[in-house]
């Protein structure tokens, strides 16, 4: 049971630590928590450990969705963190989405290609 929250780093993780069973994990989804002005940083410390999945999307400070690059996800910080605790986990790129279908083909692409360019530049 994954839990998406919007709880900030320090409650999330003794709310998850009081759950105590190994089946209760955390969704980290990198466009919310940049929507809500956490950091990233605190957030993996707080409760990396604990993360099954990420939602890689890009917001603004009290946005909506944009994409990939265009918001306030520190996307090489993310890449490193994964690194730093050995997060083999599923990535799903829950990114902005066009109205327009080929548009928003297009979009996936160039999304898709910028998250491979951020990972590279984190080694």
């Amino acid at each position: 049971l994954c839990l998406e929250s919007d709880l900030p780093p320090d409650t999330l993780s003794r709310l998850i630590s009081q759950l105590d069973h190994p089946r209760f994990k955390i969704n980290y989804d990198s466009g919310n928590s940049a929507s809500l002005g956490y950091q990233m940083q605190e957030e993996w410390d707080a409760y990396g450990d604990f993360i099954f999945d990420i939602h890689l999307k890009d917001r603004k400070k009290g946005s909506f969705s944009l994409p990939l690059g265009e918001g306030d996800v520190d996307f090489k910080c993310l890449f490193q963190c994964i690194r730093a605790y050995n997060y083999s986990g599923p990535i799903i790129m829950q990114a902005f989405r066009d109205n327009n279908y080929i548009d928003d083909l297009n979009g996936v692409v160039k999304q898709k290609e910028f998250i491979f360019t951020q990972f590279q530049a984190s080694l």
